[in-house]
């Protein structure tokens, strides 16, 4: 079983968060960058994530809501900034209304999702 490992580092402020799958690459890619599969798992369960608009391209972006078992929203914006196809890409996520309009009040993040063909030893 491949466990997920989370490094934080407070005075850098960063986070890094890596997992391996037992998965062709193409597959771990289509989870990463399709709505359909992204919902499957994004959100901590028991949410769930939900697409209103999935444009992934450099300059397109994510807007989904995270919804709650009570079916209350809140709204993201995942921004695709770069794009290296089975290899990585760079982010701006963000808070916004249902309509995409960032909420200046929140803070937003940047990361960046780079994918790696290994193979596994039993």
């Amino acid at each position: 079983m491949h466990k997920t490992t989370v490094k934080k580092d407070f005075k850098e402020k960063s986070i890094l968060v890596s997992r391996e799958f037992n998965a062709p690459l193409e597959t771990v890619w289509k989870a990463f960058t399709e709505s359909e599969s992204l919902e499957k798992w994004w959100a901590p369960k028991p949410w769930r994530a939900e697409t209103k608009t999935m444009h992934f391209s450099e300059g397109g972006f994510w807007l989904y809501a995270m919804v709650s078992p009570e079916n209350q929203k809140h709204w993201g914006k995942m921004n695709f900034l770069t794009i290296d196809t089975l290899v990585s890409y760079t982010i701006q996520d963000e808070f916004c209304d249902e309509q995409g309009n960032t909420n200046m009040e929140l803070p937003t993040s940047r990361g960046k999702t780079p994918l790696q063909k290994r193979k596994l030893v039993p």
